[in-house]
């Protein structure tokens, strides 16, 4: 919530950890962060991931926009 409550999504789109009674959908909605229902979302050069599970989705996105893709898809096998 850190990040949600310094304003950085504020009308941006987000993603969150699915909590209890919708916990954190409405704790987004009350900062003006626009929720998806992905595991990560890319908004401009924002990248929101819902839990750590989806560390090496974010690190081998981060590769392919600073990088290139080909090196990204030899770096997975």
């Amino acid at each position: 919530m850190p990040i949600v409550k310094s304003g950085v999504l504020k009308e941006r789109k987000a993603t969150r950890y699915d909590m209890v009674d919708g916990i954190g959908r409405k704790q987004h909605a009350e900062f003006s962060s626009i929720v998806q229902d992905e595991n990560m979302v890319i908004d401009k050069n924002v990248i929101i991931s819902s839990d750590t599970s989806t560390s090496l989705d974010v690190a081998f996105t981060l590769c392919e926009m600073h990088i290139d893709k080909e090196n990204v898809e030899v770096a997975k096998k």
